[in-house]
């Protein structure tokens, strides 16, 4: 034998020792489960924008709680869902006490969607409608988005920002039904 006919029947050994149990995605087993749910939420809303005259203007915080009502599939690893939702804001560090009654959706492929809501901020005197797409992180147990504001009515109303980051966690769900 010659000095490579050893390190060639080695490797010949090895590669198949490794690769004997290596199998691609088996067409046989199928997983697949579908699911309607009912959940209640929490998040935070942290409120941001572009900086006015070369100052930055001063972010607001609010806290999010809302119902969400998601239909899910996850067929094999590969899980999709899509959810819509009623919501409100409620201002923390805010001049007055402001509310946004919001509502809204998102669609998921893996952990990747994008999504939209109509909310309505208001302090009881006046208000402001804005729509709010939203792309980012988005599962049927918690969100993690950017969302810049479109504005639709009274752009100065309280000097809120034009975005804001969102983290929304599910608490609990209130009902679940698998089809």
């Amino acid at each position: 034998m010659t000095n490579k006919q050893p390190k060639i029947c080695l490797l010949t050994i090895l590669l198949l020792t490794v690769l004997y149990d290596i199998q691609a995605q088996d067409s046989l087993v199928h997983f697949r489960k579908n699911y309607k749910e009912t959940v209640l939420t929490l998040g935070y809303n942290y409120n941001f924008g572009d900086k006015v005259d070369g100052k930055r203007p001063k972010p607001f915080h609010f806290i999010e709680v809302g119902v969400w009502r998601t239909t899910a599939s996850l067929a094999g690893h590969h899980p999709f869902s899509a959810t819509y939702y009623f919501a409100n804001d409620f201002g923390l560090n805010t001049n007055d006490l402001i509310v946004g009654p919001k509502i809204g959706g998102f669609v998921s492929i893996m952990i990747m969607g994008l999504g939209g809501e109509f909310c309505y901020y208001t302090d009881f005197d006046s208000g402001s409608l804005r729509f709010i797409p939203s792309i980012g992180i988005f599962t049927p147990y918690f969100k993690l988005t950017i969302n810049p504001h479109v504005v639709i009515t009274n752009k100065d109303f309280q000097n809120l920002n034009n975005g804001h980051a969102n983290l929304t966690i599910r608490l609990f769900k209130i009902k679940r039904t698998e089809f």
